[in-house]
């Protein structure tokens, strides 16, 4: 009996802890309201995108498709995405979510981060890369072609990126890099509807 008690009674806290969670967000506005990064949920990312979606917009041959989770943190979930077309048989993109982990030094780090690209604070071991506006979601983005790189927050609570391993056009790319940020907030806000909801 009193281990049927303590096993409710653990349910119940799990229950309560989790209520507690979505209380948080319930009803804010993640691109105005900055949220405590423990209150805020990571969903899988490979959840994001479907194999159906992708095999429409980058002409993927259904046989080669396949996604697998690219790891994660307490502030970090990807995920790779990659099939095989007639010109690339390598051909992939990563989806990448950050919650902020510098809570206490920058609260505004998501906006910190996009600004540091465009100011061209960012780029590889050889050097800094200038990033260009990415318009294409969210509250704020850059990219960059040399890097297939495009980026985008949802106020200062999380960032997305998407890197392509492609060999297509600057535009092309950029076109691609809209349709799936539009297909990924259009998921990730259908899953914290859900998620407040609980």
């Amino acid at each position: 009996m009193m281990r049927l008690i303590l096993v409710l009674g653990l349910t119940g806290m799990l229950f309560t802890a989790c209520k507690d969670e979505a209380a948080a967000i319930r009803g804010k506005d993640l691109s105005k309201e900055i949220i405590a990064v423990k209150d805020l949920p990571l969903f899988t990312t490979c959840d994001l995108l479907s194999k159906e979606f992708l095999m429409k917009e980058m002409n993927a041959d259904d046989f080669t498709f396949n996604s697998k989770n690219g790891g994660s943190s307490e502030t970090t979930e990807s995920c790779f995405f990659q099939w095989t077309t007639a010109s690339k048989p390598n051909a992939g993109v990563m989806l990448q979510i950050m919650k902020n982990a510098f809570e206490e030094e920058t609260p505004v780090w998501a906006t910190e981060y996009i600004n540091g690209m465009k100011a061209g604070n960012a780029g590889t071991a050889t050097g800094s890369e200038m990033f260009k506006e990415f318009d294409g979601a969210g509250d704020d983005g850059v990219y960059s072609n040399k890097l297939s790189q495009y980026f985008w927050r949802l106020g200062n609570n999380y960032v997305f990126m998407l890197a392509f391993n492609l060999d297509n056009s600057e535009e092309e790319k950029l076109e691609f890099a809209k349709e799936l940020a539009e297909e990924t907030m259009t998921n990730f806000k259908a899953r914290l509807k859900a998620f407040e909801n609980e």
